[in-house]
């Protein structure tokens, strides 16, 4: 037994240093483990740092990009928007100024309108007087003389000597051509007129009866006779003026014109105006001119736009109406 007991001493002591060098180990091992788990918390961490670093890099271009692309998308987007209110906004503003402007000419067409019916009533009343006391004039006149109120020289004389009568306002082919036919040829016979002569005159031209006095064509042709002359022609006459329809032909029906009656298409015939293409081709210095061959009618060219008209009738289109359509 004592061996035994000594050699399980012996066994024990041996356990025991197994068991302290088992324990040393294990220390030894914790603290091995300690130092990795130190080491893994700190990759760990790093490797944690990169990817966020790298996650909070990637995302951050990730945002701009989707930024820049939704900025490029909005902003395609709005200047289409923008260009599309642009357009709307002018087409607006234009059909405001269109509007704008054709009241503007309706009441300027207006005024006009009543301004040149106040001016041709006033016109129309002198005329009316001044006819009156012709009429008196020439009553007494013929009481007086049966004479002629004129005496014009030869007509071999005068012609040799002529003067342009058309210089006198008023004074337009159609006058000048009774005005010879009458054996009135120079500005100092018309220029020594008097009442009994202008009497004489609205005698023989009833057509024109008036306009000596309302037109001063004496005061014109006492200067025109003493060599003045006026700063320019009214007007230029226009070069297409015919004598007669086309070939002989048929003459247009200018009463197709709107604000031409039977009338207006008489003098505008009697001034070589037969065809809408002659009056297609007027200049506004041409129209001057026709007004002087209008009388009361003067102005109608241009208010009721005679060359706009005739430009379409020209090629063949016709109104609705026999008596034209109304220009806008």
């Amino acid at each position: 037994h004592a061996g035994e007991i000594k050699k399980l001493q012996d066994t024990a002591k041996s356990h025991e240093t197994k068991v302290l060098a088992l324990s040393q180990a294990d220390t030894s091992a914790r603290q091995e483990m300690d130092a990795a788990k130190t080491r893994h918390t700190d990759e760990l961490k790093k490797a944690r740092d990169q990817v966020a670093a790298e996650w909070t890099a990637k995302h951050a271009a990730d945002v701009k990009k989707a930024r820049d692309d939704v900025t490029a998308s909005l902003t395609a987007t709005h200047t289409g928007e923008l260009a599309k209110a642009k357009l709307a906004a002018v087409a607006a503003a234009s059909a405001n100024h269109d509007a704008a402007l054709r009241t503007a000419r309706e009441a300027a067409l207006a005024d006009a309108t009543r301004h040149h019916a106040g001016e041709l009533a006033k016109l129309k009343a002198d005329h009316a007087a001044a006819v009156s006391r012709h009429a008196d004039d020439l009553a007494k006149s013929r009481a007086a003389t049966t004479a002629p109120a004129v005496a014009p020289p030869p007509a071999a004389a005068v012609q040799a000597n002529a003067d342009d009568l058309k210089l006198i306002w008023g004074v337009g082919p159609e006058i000048e051509k009774l005005l010879h036919e009458n054996a009135i040829h120079r500005f100092d016979q018309i220029a020594n007129w008097t009442v009994k002569d202008i009497a004489w005159f609205d005698s023989i031209l009833p057509a024109f009866k008036g306009r000596v006095v309302s037109e001063k064509w004496i005061e014109q042709c006492t200067r025109l006779a003493a060599g003045w002359r006026p700063e320019r022609e009214i007007g230029d006459k226009p070069k297409d003026i015919l004598s007669g329809p086309r070939g002989g032909g048929k003459a247009d029906d200018l009463k197709l014109i709107w604000g031409v009656g039977p009338k207006l298409e008489t003098m505008l015939n009697a001034a070589g105006f037969y065809h809408f293409d002659q009056v297609a081709k007027w200049t506004s210095r041409e129209i001057e001119w026709v007004d002087t061959q209008l009388g009361d009618f003067a102005g109608r060219a241009v208010r009721d736009k005679w060359v706009d008209q005739c430009q379409k009738l020209a090629t063949g289109w016709r109104p609705a109406s026999d008596a034209g359509e109304r220009p806008k």
